[in-house]
């Protein structure tokens, strides 16, 4: 799928997306049962959480470049100010299935959800 279409269907989901930030034109799009078993596999939500060293940030930033190391899905990160209805400043990772759905993945846990308009307001993704 073209980062431009991407884009709209973020947008959809996050009203007050500020920050869309493609490095690629084009992007696969995963079944979610492709990341979850990608997830399985992967050991990032197993690194300890150290308070200002290794934290939110960090957890999203590796889980991102642990699958562009092997894929080239849309799937990156995110910033946002609002995550499922709690007002908190978070990072986590999100990625847009082959049904199109935006899903939302917390890192340190592997939990995936679907996003939800106004429930979750991610304001940064790259991708």
């Amino acid at each position: 799928m073209k980062s431009k279409e991407i884009k709209q269907i973020l947008k959809d989901i996050f009203p007050h997306l500020e920050v869309p930030w493609f490095r690629d034109e084009e992007y696969d799009l995963p079944s979610r049962i492709d990341v979850v078993f990608f997830l399985r596999t992967d050991p990032i939500n197993e690194m300890k959480f150290l308070e200002r060293d290794f934290d939110c940030d960090d957890f999203a930033l590796q889980l991102h470049a642990a699958v562009k190391r092997e894929h080239h899905w849309a799937f990156g990160e995110a910033f946002g100010d609002r995550i499922k209805g709690k007002n908190i400043l978070h990072n986590l990772n999100v990625f847009i299935g082959d049904d199109e759905t935006v899903c939302l993945v917390e890192p340190q846990t592997d939990e995936i959800w679907e996003a939800v308009k106004g429930d979750d307001n991610i304001r940064i993704v790259g991708m």
